[in-house]
C-alpha cells in the first residue's frame, strides 16, 4: 500500500488503515512524523479526522504537526479553521461580527468598557445632572458666530408677541423689566446672550426651557461622545501588537481589520498553547483569547480617560447645535 493510498484511508477513517498504520510505523504520530513529512505530504492530513483518530499519546504531537504544516505550505492552509479571517492583497484580516467581539481580549473591567465604547450607540459613560451645567458658559459661551446667530434668532422667533412678569421668574431680573413691568425678550436679546445670569434665569421660563432641555440633551452627547473618541483611539491603539488601527467596515457592516501577524500568531499557538487546538478555535477572536488565557501573548491594556478634553466636546457642540436646537 502506498503513501497517498494510506493517507486516503486515514482520511475516510479506514479503519483497517489506520490499524495497518499502526501497526506498520507503530503509532499516528511515527506515520505522520517520519514517513508523510518527508515526503512533504503533511498538508494532505485531514487534521479533523486526524484529531479524532489520535490516541492520548498521539494527541500530544498534534500542535507539532500543525507547526511543521505552517512550516510546508504556510499559513493560508489553517484559513479553513478560522472563519473571521481573510486573506487579501497579501495581507490578513479579521472579520468579526460586532466591533465589540474585541472586547473579549480584554481583562474584566477594561472588557466592560471596550464592549460600551464599541457600542457607542446604546451607551453613554456619563449621565451629567442638569444641575452640574452651566448652559451659558458650557455652551453659549464657546459657540460659533454663526450658532450665536441661530441661537438669538431662534430665541426670537419662540417668544415673538410675548411678554413676562416678574411672576414667570423665580429671581426677576428687574433691571430688565420695562416701565410697565414687564420683561421684553427682543428688547434684551443681546444682553441675554452676553450675561450669564440673564442666559441662565430666562431659560428657565417657558417656551425658551424647551431650548434648555435641547441643549441639556447636546452637551450630554458632545461629552460623551468626545469621550469615546479618545477612548476609541487609546483602546485600539492598545490593540498594536495585534492590529493595525485603520479598519473599514464590510457592506454587511462587518468590521475588517487587518492583522499584524497572522503567520507568527499561529507559530506561537502551535508553540505554546498546549491546552487547545487550531480544530476547535472556529473564529480568529477565540483564537487570540485562548493565547491570552495561556500566557502567550498578553492582554492588551489601556488607561481610562477619567474627563474628555473641553476643546473636544466644545468642538461636537458647535458642529451639532443647530440640529439640536431647531
Amino acid at each position: 500500500m502506498n503513501l497517498d493510498s494510506l493517507i486516503t484511508g486515514l482520511n475516510q477513517r479506514d479503519h483497517k488503515t489506520v490499524d495497518k498504520i499502526r501497526a506498520m510505523f507503530g503509532s499516528l504520530t511515527k506515520f505522520v512524523k517520519y514517513y508523510v513529512k518527508k515526503r512533504k505530504k503533511l498538508h494532505e492530513i485531514d487534521l479533523n479526522i486526524y484529531w479524532n483518530e489520535c490516541n492520548h499519546d498521539e494527541e500530544k504531537y498534534f500542535n507539532t504537526l500543525c507547526l511543521e504544516i505552517l512550516n510546508e505550505v504556510g499559513p493560508n492552509y489553517f484559513l479553513k479553521y478560522l472563519h473571521d479571517v481573510k486573506f487579501e492583497d497579501g495581507n490578513y484580516y479579521v472579520t468579526p461580527w460586532l466591533l465589540k467581539d474585541l472586547s473579549s481580549l480584554f481583562l474584566r473591567d477594561e472588557s466592560r468598557i471596550v464592549d460600551r465604547v464599541f457600542d457607542s450607540d446604546n451607551y453613554d459613560h456619563f449621565s451629567i445632572e442638569p444641575g452640574y451645567t452651566n448652559y451659558y458658559y458650557d455652551i453659549v459661551n464657546i459657540l460659533n458666530d454663526r450658532n450665536k446667530k441661530y441661537l438669538k434668532q431662534r430665541i426670537l422667533e419662540i417668544t415673538d408677541g410675548k411678554t413676562f412678569s416678574e411672576d414667570d421668574f423665580e429671581n426677576p431680573p428687574y433691571d430688565y423689566f420695562n416701565e410697565n413691568g414687564k420683561f421684553i425678550v427682543s428688547h434684551n436679546i443681546d444682553e441675554i446672550l452676553k450675561s450669564s445670569d440673564l442666559f441662565n434665569e430666562i431659560i428657565e421660563i417657558s417656551p425658551i426651557y424647551d431650548i434648555k432641555l435641547e441643549m441639556e440633551n447636546l452637551y450630554n452627547y458632545a461629552y460623551n461622545e468626545a469621550w469615546g473618541d479618545i477612548m476609541f483611539k487609546r483602546i485600539f491603539d492598545s490593540m498594536s501588537d495585534l492590529f493595525y488601527p485603520e479598519f473599514t467596515w464590510e457592506v454587511n457592516d462587518k468590521p475588517k481589520i487587518r492583522i499584524v501577524d497572522f503567520p507568527g500568531f499561529l507559530r506561537t499557538f502551535f508553540q505554546c498553547a498546549d491546552d487547545y487546538v487550531i480544530i476547535d478555535q472556529y473564529d480568529f477572536i477565540t483564537f487570540l483569547y485562548h493565547l491570552m488565557g495561556t500566557d502567550c501573548i498578553e492582554h492588551p491594556d489601556f488607561r481610562t480617560l477619567d474627563y474628555p478634553p473641553t476643546d473636544k466636546v466644545d468642538e461636537y457642540i458647535n458642529d451639532l447645535f443647530i440640529d439640536y436646537i431647531s
